[in-house]
This record gives structure tokens, C-alpha cells and sequence, in this order.
């Protein structure tokens, strides 16, 4: 399966796991004490953006794939999964240390779309 990110190909990346990322504002007031009960008021505001989390388990047979990969952190670029679904203005916001298997290279990463 393949999977690019910005300019770095992952030739062996594991199936996708999307979940919608759905941001709102939540306020909580506490008020005074009534009849030994604490009142509560809570607002919650429309979503400010909408957007998803992906997180991929890749298999490398060299660190320069993992290595590619880690020089986009703190870049956006756009992350495109098998079957073309194209999700913008994604970042990394976690990658894990790779672990050595059976001549290869695990790792996992997690990118999140910025909606602002």
C-alpha cells in the first residue's frame, strides 16, 4: 500500500486509520451553591473546523524512508492514501522510534489536518 506525504513516498505503509476531528469551544461556569447543589453553566459553541487524525504503521527496509519523513515535521503538506483520498494541510504531530523486525524497520506515525 502506498501512501505519499509531501515528497516522501511510504512504499510499505499498513492500512490508514482515519477519525474526524470535529473542534468546539466548551465553557463550564460554576456558580453559587444552591440547596447544597453547585450550579453549572456550560456553553458550547458552533465547531470552529473540522478536519482528521491518520495513523499509519510502515515497514522500511532502509532508516532513510523514516529519516525523509522526519525532516517534514513541523512542515504542512498534503497526505494522499491509497484508493486517492487527498487530505491537505497535514502535519506530523507524533512518530515513533523505529524498532528493528525480521530485516526491516517498524514505525508508526500520526498525522493531524490543520482547520484553521
Amino acid at each position: 500500500m502506498t501512501v505519499t506525504y509531501g515528497s516522501v513516498t511510504l512504499t510499505n505503509a499498513g492500512q490508514p486509520t482515519v477519525t474526524p476531528l470535529i473542534i468546539t469551544k466548551k465553557t463550564q461556569v460554576f456558580g453559587a451553591v444552591v440547596n447544597g447543589i453547585q450550579q453549572v453553566t456550560t456553553n458550547i459553541q458552533q465547531a470552529q473546523g473540522a478536519g482528521c487524525n491518520v495513523t499509519i504503521k510502515c515497514t522500511t527496509q532502509t532508516l532513510s524512508d523514516y529519516t525523509a519523513l522526519l525532516a517534514l515535521a513541523g512542515t504542512l503538506n498534503t497526505l494522499v492514501l491509497p484508493y486517492g483520498e487527498t487530505y491537505p494541510n497535514m502535519a506530523i504531530v507524533k512518530i515513533s522510534r523505529p524498532e528493528i523486525g525480521f530485516s526491516s524497520w517498524e514505525y508508526s506515525v500520526e498525522f493531524e489536518q490543520q482547520t484553521a
